[in-house]
């Protein structure tokens, strides 16, 4: 990191302050300015957006606790930032100040990567019952209509996992921190293990939740993971007496639905849980074991899909339609140029159709054609977004002594507990929890594994007390 100095840039936070709030006093915004492309330090500039909360403890400690969003795209200063406020703020922070960051091309940040042509056709089709093949079809021409449009105003390669974790690196530095905490969900967990790669001056402690490892490949595991999101929901109803007996042929009605709604799908009125917006929504087989398996983004949802799936069975559509508008809508939160800049960099060259269909074999029969054309759908949409592949040392395994806690829920959909343990084997001094009944990102669903964090963010050489875990349980009861 030479040629250039990063800045800090005081400005106004995008967001409508939490009750409690005052910005310079409890909240200060600004932006970190660095090049687009540090290759070329004299080149184009852009600006990350930063919010930094003061915590409201009388025993605050120096080193802040960043935040790293997933997605990859995700937002998190404008969604997180207005609702922190003085009162809910402790919890979550401790004894440590709250930053938050919308990585380069993403939410408040400038440039931010939107691909409003793929968004507005998803938005456009919701009521449309279009082939698998078609919906491909369509998309893969909406993300090169994106793409020819980005191109003339950034310079794609640029918006890479290695550049997200150098922007840290230069936050710290700009801000004038000796040391700094890490939280990372999802894919933010790929840009700490950078970090700690990389960049590992400055770093207290690390906490990785639901962790994308250097090896997991978000274009072809996935499907395994599905597969065994599935398992582990119909194994865990069946498990519970009480779940069992009022849904004794989950798995089975779950399958005949997606055959039933392939033949016949339904029209529901969804209310999407960000905007506000009611949309008709067409649901057929497909749309509905995407909705199942995403459903657990959300934990306290798990619970309530033996009993959508029942109401579905028997006609009543209210608790799917509700569901939906939480969870269906999740594209609009993401800055796509920017996922596919970064997912593609890092698994899109790695990645080939014969993985592809292997990953898919893991899912039942019913559902690997429709499994397949994404698949292969998301190979094309790489090789349409044409960006360089990440260096192969960033998919091997990350060793360091910095301490980390790593925290991994049952049910998560999309990366397994057993993939979360793989990082611990070459982390000395790290500590892994798997966490009963919980989906994606841990820590922000329940207070078991929010207590075990502040205890660790106070003193990371020890490990926390997890006897907590065991008052926790199925969603389905007992």
């Amino acid at each position: 990191m030479t040629g250039y100095t990063p800045r800090w840039q005081p400005g106004a936070c995008g967001f409508k302050l939490g009750a409690g709030m005052v910005q310079g006093k409890t909240v200060r915004c600004g932006y970190l300015v660095v090049p687009e492309d540090r290759s070329r330090p004299r080149g184009r500039q852009i600006r990350l957006a930063v919010a930094i909360f003061r915590t409201p403890s009388q025993n605050r400690l120096p080193d802040p606790l960043i935040f790293l969003q997933g997605g990859p795209g995700g937002r998190i200063v404008k969604d997180l930032g207005s609702i922190v406020n003085s009162q809910d703020a402790l919890p979550l922070m401790g004894r440590h100040d709250l930053i938050l960051i919308d990585q380069r091309g993403t939410g408040l940040s400038h440039p931010a990567l939107n691909c409003w042509e793929v968004t507005n056709l998803q938005i456009r089709t919701l009521k449309q019952n279009l082939s698998p093949q078609r919906q491909v079809a369509l998309e893969n021409r909406a993300v090169q209509q994106c793409r020819r449009r980005l191109v003339r105003q950034v310079t794609l390669s640029a918006y890479a996992t290695m550049a997200d974790a150098a922007d840290i690196a230069d936050l710290r530095r700009a801000l004038g921190y000796r040391a700094i905490d890490l939280y990372g969900v999802s894919y933010g967990t790929r840009i700490a293990l950078t970090i700690m790669r990389s960049f590992p001056t400055g770093i207290r402690s690390v906490i990785l939740d639901s962790v994308v490892t250097p090896r997991f490949n978000l274009l072809a595991d996935q499907f395994q993971s599905e597969a065994r999101l599935f398992n582990v929901l119909f194994r865990g109803c069946a498990q519970a007496r009480s779940c069992n007996r009022t849904y004794p042929r989950l798995q089975s009605t779950f399958y005949s639905l997606i055959r039933r709604l392939n033949r016949k799908p339904v029209t529901i009125t969804a209310d999407d849980a960000s905007s506000g917006k009611r949309y008709q929504v067409l649901v057929n087989g497909y749309g509905l074991s995407d909705l199942v398996w995403t459903t657990p983004y959300d934990s306290s949802l798990i619970s309530q899909l033996p009993k959508m799936l029942s109401q579905v069975e028997h006609g009543t559509y209210s608790l799917l339609a509700r569901i939906y508008g939480d969870i269906g809508f999740s594209f609009e939160d993401i800055d796509l140029g920017t996922y596919f800049s970064m997912d593609c960099g890092d698994d899109g060259d790695f990645t080939n159709s014969r993985q592809v269909a292997a990953s898919v074999q893991a899912l039942p029969a019913l559902l690997r054609p429709y499994a397949l054309t994404n698949g292969f759908g998301f190979l094309q949409e790489c090789k349409i977004w044409n960006v360089p592949p990440a260096p192969a040392t960033q998919r091997q395994p990350v060793t360091s002594s910095i301490p980390t806690l790593v925290l991994a829920g049952q049910y998560d959909l999309i990366t397994p507990p057993a993939n979360s343990q793989t990082v611990t084997k070459t982390l000395p001094h790290s500590y892994f929890f798997e966490f009963p009944g919980i989906g994606h990102a841990v820590r922000l669903s329940d207070p078991c594994p929010n207590t075990m964090t502040l205890a660790f963010l106070d003193d990371p050489t020890q490990k926390p007390d997890a006897s907590c875990i065991a008052t926790m349980g199925s969603p389905f009861g007992h």
